[in-house]
C-alpha cells in the first residue's frame, strides 16, 4: 500500500509543476514572525487509515491534503483568489500515480471560509483536497 509520506511528495510536486506564482511554506519548515512571504499557501498532509471496501478485500485508504491561503490581514482579498485557483486544480478524478499506484481526487476540493489569524496579522483560507488509494 502507497504511504503517506509517498503521496505527500508527488502532490507536492504536483503543485510545484502546475503553479507559477505562489510561494509555498512547506511542512516542518520554520517560519520566523513576520519574515513569512506574502502571499502564501502554507501545505499540511494527513492520511485516514485504510478501510475495507468490497468482498474481495481490497482496501481503501483515504489521504487528506491540506493548503491555506495567507495573505496580509489588510489584504485577504489575494488569500480568497489564490483558494479558488488551487481548488480548481484539483478537479475530482485528477490523479497521480505513485509508487505504482493510482491515486485520485474523490470529491470537489472544500474551500472554507475565510478567517483572521488570531495570534498574527494575517487572513487564512483553508483548502482541503481528498484523494483515494485502493490497494
Amino acid at each position: 500500500m502507497v504511504t503517506t509520506n509517498d503521496v505527500a511528495e508527488a502532490v507536492f510536486q504536483s503543485l510545484n509543476d502546475r503553479t507559477q506564482d505562489l510561494t509555498f511554506a512547506w511542512p516542518d519548515t520554520q517560519i520566523e514572525p513576520g519574515q513569512a512571504p506574502r502571499p502564501r499557501v502554507e501545505v499540511s498532509f494527513d492520511s485516514v487509515a485504510p478501510q475495507t471496501v468490497s468482498q474481495r478485500g481490497t482496501s481503501r485508504k483515504r489521504f487528506l491534503f491540506g493548503l491555506t491561503c495567507v495573505d496580509d490581514l489588510d489584504s485577504g482579498r489575494d488569500a480568497n483568489a489564490q483558494a479558488e485557483v488551487l481548488a480548481e486544480l484539483y478537479p475530482v478524478g485528477y490523479s497521480l500515480t505513485v509508487e505504482g499506484t493510482r491515486v485520485w481526487v474523490s470529491s470537489e476540493p472544500h474551500v472554507h471560509g475565510g478567517f483572521a489569524d488570531p495570534d498574527q496579522p494575517e487572513w487564512r483560507v483553508p483548502v482541503v483536497v481528498t484523494f483515494q488509494a485502493i490497494a
